[in-house]
């Protein structure tokens, strides 16, 4: 077994890696129901449209093509009322070709450019403010407050930034499809004659439907394992402490009181020992034992002082002619790999 192993504590959360795979998985459904809302279609004139993925933007998002075909009734109308159907495939034509971009993909990228041009400038003014503050204070970079109070920083306008980004896709994307309907309505009003040539030519087809999906929550899901690794990490330091305070009550009460770094130096020279048993060893490889003190009954864990010297000198001091150990610099020495 391995005695004072001390945990590790979690890396924090990685804002960056956590706003790339939201953005990825929300245009990932994005892109799915795009594709869903696309069924291949027939109508009663036996006029077909039919759509294909014929590639990926820049973004990974999903091209579509479509394509139609005239049923008989439609070919027949065709011929003779060609000026008619062809004016109005001009205008469906036209009508196409203009619309504005609907994909999740655009949405989300002037959703981000709008939130990085904002909430950057926020950020930047606020972390100006705590590291003002915090040297102030007498705390410079690199000690543990200052690490955390600028990484709590960060995580709120991560998490700020995930929930404007959301809110303002949905809204660039209202924005669109409210241009994509006015598009509709100024088309229809152009040729009221043609419509019963487009039903007969090339409907009546359902209108795709824009994507309307909820975001995943993955930020959430992030911060949820992050604070269970949190969790953990406190439950191990708990026992770890525990464990340092087992050999804290090596050499009696006086022990027991003391913190593990303000340690008494504690006699623990092989030769003050008897009923000598080995039971463990620390990560360092540094044998821990049970065993007795001469001219005492009580039972007692710890390390032979011999041994600690070699690997850890300087909390070996030699007292009245025997070996003691200062615990807490031989955990301290131990764990910094001494």
């Amino acid at each position: 077994m391995s005695f004072l192993s001390k945990p590790k504590a979690p890396a924090p959360m990685n804002v960056g890696a956590v706003t790339a795979a939201s953005n990825e998985q929300n245009s990932a459904n994005a892109a799915q129901q795009a594709a869903y809302n696309r069924p291949n279609q027939q109508n009663q004139y036996g006029s077909t449209l039919s759509y294909q993925q014929t590639g990926t933007d820049a973004r990974g998002n999903p091209i579509f093509s479509q394509t139609q075909n005239l049923g008989e009734q439609g070919t027949q109308f065709a011929g003779g009322f060609a000026g008619l159907g062809q004016q109005y495939i001009q205008g469906a034509s036209d009508f196409q070709a203009n619309r504005p971009d609907l994909s999740g993909g655009a949405a989300l990228t002037k959703a981000e450019d709008y939130t990085t041009a904002n909430i950057n400038r926020q950020y930047g003014i606020q972390r100006d403010q705590l590291d003002n503050k915090l040297k102030n204070q007498g705390l410079q970079p690199g000690t543990e407050a200052y690490d955390n109070a600028m990484r709590n920083l960060d995580n709120s306008f991560g998490d700020q930034k995930n929930t404007m980004i959301a809110n303002t896709q949905n809204q660039f994307f209202n924005q669109g499809l409210a241009n994509r309907n006015q598009q509709a309505s100024e088309f229809n009003l152009l040729q009221p004659a043609a419509g019963y040539a487009g039903n007969t030519i090339t409907g009546p087809f359902a209108n795709v439907p824009g994507i309307n999906v909820a975001n995943t929550d993955v930020a959430g899901l992030y911060r949820q394992n992050q604070q269970d690794q949190n969790n953990l990490y406190n439950e191990q330091m708990k026992s770890y402490n525990g464990m340092l305070g087992g050999l804290a009550s090596i050499g009696g009460t006086a022990a027991e009181a003391a913190a593990p770094y303000l340690l008494p130096m504690m006699l623990s020279d092989a030769r003050a020992k008897r009923d000598i048993e080995r039971v463990g060893h620390l990560d360092s490889g540094l044998p821990i034992y049970s065993y007795r003190y001469v001219g005492d009954n009580k039972k007692q864990i710890g390390v032979m002082a011999q041994e600690a010297e070699q690997v850890a000198p300087e909390a070996v001091a030699e007292i009245g002619g025997l070996k003691h150990v200062d615990y807490g610099k031989l955990v301290d020495a131990l764990n910094n790999g001494s």
